[in-house]
């Protein structure tokens, strides 16, 4: 047994602890810590605890769903690039996500700022199709019924 915990030491996991893949509760509370730190404007950390949980597991759920928190916290900061470039990493890896109506929205309402209406009109329409009923639904037919 004494051997067990040494090689799980040097591995950089102390004894008995669950992977995160198989403990969810990590990644929740690494991405409250990260809601904490953006509250009191620590973007850089909270940016830093997403990214480490992404690399932990890189296949994993968690580690897709924090491309969605870090394309809001992007956004948060006033990183429009990166916030659309996270969104579509969370849209590429979690197409059918639970956070996809929400990062499709975002998408669009950050490619109407950046892009203009002619790139949000594109993605108005993928959302409806979609999504048609998500909360973003308003905002895609406003987009698609403006000259």
């Amino acid at each position: 047994m004494a051997a067990k915990r040494t090689t799980q030491r040097k591995r950089g996991r102390p004894p008995g602890a669950v992977p995160i893949e198989r403990d969810p509760q990590r990644f929740e509370i690494a991405c409250w810590w990260a809601f904490v730190e953006m509250g009191l404007g620590q973007f850089d950390a909270a940016r830093r605890a997403l990214l480490a949980e992404r690399s932990r597991v890189p296949q994993s759920l968690q580690a897709r769903d924090a491309a969605f928190f870090l394309g809001g916290l992007a956004e948060s900061s006033g990183d429009d690039g990166a916030a659309l470039s996270w969104y579509e990493t969370y849209l590429g890896e979690s197409p059918s996500g639970t956070y996809a109506p929400q990062a499709l929205g975002r998408k669009m309402m950050i490619a109407r700022r950046v892009r203009g209406i002619r790139d949000a009109r594109a993605v108005a329409a993928e959302y409806l199709r979609r999504f048609g009923e998500g909360p973003y639904a308003p905002s895609a037919r406003a987009i698609l019924s403006s000259p």
